[in-house]
């Protein structure tokens, strides 16, 4: 408890001096525009730093890799030729062997992983849409 407050009462705080009850408000007001500031600035300064740092742990590839493979599919998914919704594709990747096999959207990506990138299981589902359709 600070000086000069009364405690909390009712989820609000409770002052025995107006002048200390000011200050704190001013202190507090200045602490979050200060915080408000310091998360854009740090959002600007590290920026896609955290996912191109994930591709490289994860998969083995760089950015420009990540750049190249873009290129090659023409800035679509693999699967279903859309745009990216979001910031960037998934990169898709054997789950056997670690080899990075192209960028998809997240449900693409999803739905290969659903299916547990078997082939046989996307044979049956492709058969079972055809005979249900």
């Amino acid at each position: 408890m600070k000086i000069g407050s009364g405690g909390l009462y009712k989820g609000e705080r409770r002052w025995r001096c107006l002048i200390v009850k000011r200050e704190w408000e001013r202190q507090s007001q200045r602490h979050q525009n200060y915080r408000k500031s310091y998360a854009a600035e740090y959002y600007e300064r590290t920026r896609g730093k955290s996912q191109r740092t994930s591709w490289l742990r994860r998969y083995g590839i760089t950015p420009e890799d990540y750049d190249a493979l873009f290129e090659k599919q023409g800035g679509v998914c693999a699967i279903c030729s859309t745009p990216p919704k979001e910031k960037h594709f998934c990169v898709d990747h054997c789950h056997d062997t670690g080899r990075v096999r192209g960028l998809l959207c997240r449900h693409c990506n999803a739905g290969i992983g659903q299916l547990k990138d078997s082939v046989e299981l996307v044979e049956k589902a492709l058969e079972y849409l055809k005979r249900e359709s």
